[in-house]
């Protein structure tokens, strides 16, 4: 959806894409927070699943929801005080403007995106993953749609222009909320778990084994995010041009980086899974063979940033961009070039992150990731950046990124190691 609400507000100039790039950055960094402590849903109820614990598997998702209802006031806090902090951060002007009014409108988002992200979790921990697919797939359709209406104003609806890819964000959470409980409600075997029978007040035991679990995982994607979101910043301060092409490298870093996330989802709970069952050896496959594939798919798209990183940026900005848009076009290639780089690294530590979630490890990679992150690669890229300008952080990123993926995958190999020997010795 993000590639999406780029390629339809690249085609604004270079302003409105610098806008939405600080917008999208500040918004997903604080709701990134909040959603990783709801993803605690997977690995928990995972767990359960492998045990055949329906009480557990039942009340974990209905104690995600009540996170997700007390966590949205939070991001919609940060959304609505944006514009202030940007002025004493000395973004430009011209980009200010929209991109408060854009957080404000996307802000109406935040609770369907987090209970989505609740159920998502408990239908994927039961092994269900292709309803959610459908579910997502038909929501950038519904984006889609949402971006034209919005953004360039038909069928009587006034042009928005970059704040109506807030709105159309928006539109397209509520979609996935409505039709994945809706899904929920019709299927035989989902029903006898009773997730929507009988609404409680919170459980503060389950809640907190919630949030024990997830608010670790939560501060490592903030700190990722922000990671990002800093560099956005800090890119911000040298221009609206830099900043514009900042996004449009991002956005296609990111679209790459779903498939590495996936895969990541998918270890968790098939990790998850497999420790609740006893299954240890296999666990340890499970979470290798995602590792390796999060390697070989990023390899390919590194490939694909390196050769044709022309044909990528044109749609964005089109065939024939005006002065200011050339400009953008040239540092977007460099970035492509850097974001090759880190493309391999990247889908490593997201890989080796989701194996370790399931085994319920999330304290030590959250400090994994506050080290790798933000000691190590936002004091390079900000170092770098004195001279290289935008490049410089984006080393950074580069750093960060493959620092992580080292000590993510020491870690997974340390833990899952231990737990097998354990078991042997069980077994003796």
């Amino acid at each position: 959806m993000g590639f999406v609400d780029t390629v339809f507000v690249g085609r604004l100039g270079a302003t409105s894409l610098a806008a939405i790039s600080l917008g999208s950055m500040i918004h997903f960094t604080a709701l990134l927070l909040c959603l990783g402590t709801v993803l605690a849903v997977g690995p928990l109820v995972s767990q359960a699943v492998g045990a055949q614990n329906e009480v557990e598997i039942r009340r974990y998702t209905r104690q995600g929801l009540w996170l997700a209802s007390f966590l949205t006031p939070l991001v919609m806090l940060v959304d609505w005080s944006a514009v202030y902090w940007l002025q004493r951060l000395q973004q430009p002007p011209e980009v200010i403007a929209i991109t408060g009014e854009y957080m404000r409108a996307v802000s109406w988002s935040v609770f369907p995106f987090l209970a989505f992200g609740a159920i998502r979790s408990w239908l994927e921990a039961l092994n269900r993953p292709l309803p959610v697919t459908f579910i997502a797939v038909s929501a950038v359709l519904v984006n889609l749609l949402g971006n034209y209406v919005f953004i360039y104003g038909h069928f009587g609806v006034p042009a928005f222009g970059a704040v109506g890819a807030g709105y159309a964000t928006a539109l397209s959470y509520f979609y996935m909320l409505s039709a994945i409980v809706a899904y929920a409600l019709n299927v035989e075997t989902l029903r006898k778990y009773k997730v929507f029978d009988k609404w409680r007040a919170p459980d503060s035991t389950y809640l907190w084994n919630l949030f024990k679990v997830g608010a670790p995982m939560g501060v490592t994607f903030g700190i990722e995010s922000g990671l990002f979101m800093i560099t956005a910043i800090l890119i911000g301060q040298l221009g609206t041009i830099p900043l514009a092409a900042h996004q449009i490298a991002l956005q296609l870093a990111s679209l790459s980086f779903m498939i590495p996330l996936s895969i990541a989802l998918a270890s968790t709970i098939r990790v998850g899974n497999l420790i609740g069952a006893g299954a240890y050896a296999s666990a340890k496959h499970a979470g290798w063979l995602s590792i390796g594939l999060g390697a070989l798919v990023m390899c390919a798209s590194a490939i694909v940033f390196v050769a044709f990183p022309e044909m990528l940026i044109e749609l964005f900005l089109g065939e024939k961009a005006a002065t200011s848009e050339i400009d953008v076009a040239v540092l977007a290639v460099k970035l492509l070039a850097l974001a090759a780089l880190f493309q391999l690294v990247d889908g490593i530590q997201a890989t080796a992150g989701g194996s370790l979630r399931g085994l319920k490890d999330t304290f030590w990679p959250m400090v994994i990731g506050l080290i790798s992150y933000w000691a190590i690669g936002l004091s390079v890229g900000y170092s770098l950046s004195l001279k290289h300008g935008a490049e410089g952080l984006w080393i950074g990123l580069v750093v960060g990124l493959a620092v992580a993926a080292v000590l993510l995958v020491g870690r997974w190999n340390r833990l899952i190691n231990k737990l097998l020997v354990q078991d042997e010795k069980i077994a003796s």
